[in-house]
């Protein structure tokens, strides 16, 4: 099988194909044929080497693949939930293996059943995305009927998720996106999406009980001019200054707080119930072939890709 690796941290010009031997699943794992598998920023980050305490505890090579939809060809010994054949989803998060390959395996506590509603492009996106979409909204925005929220990059991976978890909590929920990206959005739920290209969201003369930062871009004191009075700004892109300022902030009426989403097994039972009652929906925004992985992330990590939704890998038949 082939696996996508680098052997250095770096652009991904350090990346390249091996052939490897197929991986037998431990007792409680099992081995997947990746059939898709999502670009996320935190994978390109751990590639650059930004994020080594991530992977202090594993050695070159590396490979990449956090989240991946297939078909199970192999169960652990202790594994009674999948069988051989199901169609699931899940996150290599505590196993040796990779979603940028043919094979994958997984800790079976972290793979799912695939709902039958969604493509394999569609239900790589979740594992990640749509639970720690659930983390953000359930332990910081906490949205509510009469809620006004703000999403600031509502196009992204996890923005759309929270859209459309905010809608259905009944949350008026505004969002900013590009002018490409504006449908996709606005048919999420979304009741207003602001070009952020267009239109300065800071002299828009809106005021919001929460704001989620999801782009990265905005800073807290740009963020108080449009929050009400004990409304709260929370950036999923933690870092010292961000730190800093929510402890500096505990002593205002609005409120700075640093987010840290990563969902598991409580999140994913939401987020199957909530596809279930049909109120999220996964977006694919551009697919690229497994075997042009290296490209698209050129492209990904260069923000050449402006669409809507998920990047996704996918395998060809």
């Amino acid at each position: 099988m082939k696996q996508l690796q680098y052997n250095e941290y770096g652009t991904p010009e350090v990346l390249h194909w091996a052939e490897i031997a197929l991986p037998t699943p431990k007792a409680d794992e099992v081995l997947v044929q990746v059939k898709a598998a999502s670009l996320n920023p935190t994978d390109s980050k751990m590639r650059q080497g930004n994020l080594k305490m991530m992977t202090a505890l594993k050695h070159f090579p590396m490979g990449m693949g956090l989240d991946f939809a297939g078909i199970v060809t192999a169960v652990g010994a202790d594994v009674t939930h999948l069988k051989i054949g199901d169609e699931v989803m899940g996150v290599v998060q505590g196993s040796g293996g990779y979603g940028f390959a043919d094979y994958t395996v997984a800790a079976a506590k972290n793979v799912y059943l695939k709902p039958a509603q969604y493509t394999f492009a569609e239900a790589c996106c979740l594992p990640m995305n749509a639970t720690a979409a659930c983390v953000v909204v359930n332990d910081y925005l906490h949205p509510a009927p009469g809620m006004d929220i703000l999403i600031n990059g509502g196009s992204g991976g996890i923005g759309l998720f929270v859209v459309q978890l905010c809608k259905a909590r009944g949350a008026k929920v505004s969002a900013t996106c590009s002018a490409e990206a504006a449908d996709a959005v606005k048919a999420l739920g979304a009741d207003e999406v602001i070009d952020y290209k267009t239109t300065d969201v800071y002299a828009a003369g809106k005021l919001y009980d929460a704001i989620l930062d999801a782009a990265g871009v905005m800073h807290f004191a740009q963020a108080q001019a449009i929050l009400k009075a004990h409304g709260q700004y929370c950036t999923l892109t933690p870092n010292m200054e961000t730190i800093v300022g929510q402890v500096g902030s505990l002593f205002g009426n609005k409120k700075e707080k640093n987010v840290f989403a990563i969902g598991g097994p409580k999140e994913m039972q939401e987020v199957l119930a909530s596809a279930q009652a049909g109120q999220l929906k996964p977006v694919v925004g551009k697919t690229y072939p497994l075997s042009e992985a290296k490209d698209a992330l050129t492209q990904f990590e260069n923000g050449k890709i402006k669409v809507a939704g998920k990047t996704v890998l996918v395998a060809m038949p």
